[in-house]
């Protein structure tokens, strides 16, 4: 894009899409890539933000032939998403779409320069992760009702949580035999299933041995040997949905 090009808003009125109206030059390619999407079974979802960004791309060169796109083109049209101010995330999908659209013309010639290679697709910023002030913490531990079993388990929950920094799904899938209160550490089966062994503080140690001492024995059923470290009151072990449901 020269330096005298001002970024083009992008037409992106109701929910971008290949019309009829769109130039047959345009449109068939991105239909015909599409269809070849569909036809190698990629889900309806990956197909589906495929075509938004090729309507976005299809809207923005305004009839112009694929074989007639250049560099700055595309310079312009990245230009023109961030005018729209959408995410960093939608904008990066957007371009590799592009950059992938633009190698399977060019791996078929139906182009004769790739316009995309090379293009710079940058890494989405990471947000950073909220996290609980001091008074934020106290007050979240101080809610279970400790005079009964499954307020001993939540509490036991929380401050797992907060002194190993597990993640919900690591915390759920905790077992019996994972838990070594004598040298106060936890093992963990975590993403790709890699275990670690994490030490945990006494805060945490004492209320895990006063889980596992008064409350699980009164959330198992009599003759059930269940592995599963947290228990609900019917005997089930808590799984990763407990994040959005109470516990019973």
């Amino acid at each position: 894009m020269t330096a005298r090009q001002r970024p083009r808003k992008i037409n992106t009125s109701g929910a971008p899409c290949i019309t009829t109206n769109s130039s047959s030059a345009t449109r068939a390619p991105a239909e015909a890539y599409l269809k070849r999407m569909r036809r190698l079974k990629f889900s309806d979802k990956t197909v589906k933000a495929h075509r938004n960004a090729l309507g976005r791309l299809v809207s923005f060169l305004a009839g112009k032939r694929f074989q007639d796109v250049t560099r700055d083109d595309l310079e312009a049209y990245h230009a023109g998403l961030v005018v729209e101010d959408l995410s960093s995330h939608t904008v990066e999908l957007y371009l590799r779409v592009v950059r992938k659209f633009f190698a399977d013309l060019d791996s078929r010639s139906l182009i004769f320069v790739n316009p995309a290679a090379g293009l710079v697709v940058g890494k989405p910023e990471r947000k950073l992760r909220w996290t609980l002030s001091d008074a934020e913490v106290r007050r979240v531990l101080a809610v279970p009702d400790l005079s009964i079993p499954t307020g001993l388990r939540d509490r036991a929950m929380i401050e797992l949580l907060y002194a190993a920094g597990l993640r919900i799904g690591e915390l759920a899938g905790l077992r019996v035999d994972d838990v070594d209160i004598a040298n106060q550490t936890i093992r963990v089966l975590g993403e790709g299933r890699k275990e670690r062994v994490l030490p945990i503080g006494k805060h945490a140690v004492r209320h895990l041995r006063d889980y596992v001492k008064h409350g699980r024995p009164k959330l198992l059923k009599e003759g059930i040997d269940e592995p599963a470290l947290w228990l609900s009151i019917k005997t089930q072990l808590v799984t990763g949905h407990a994040r959005h449901t109470t516990i019973g």
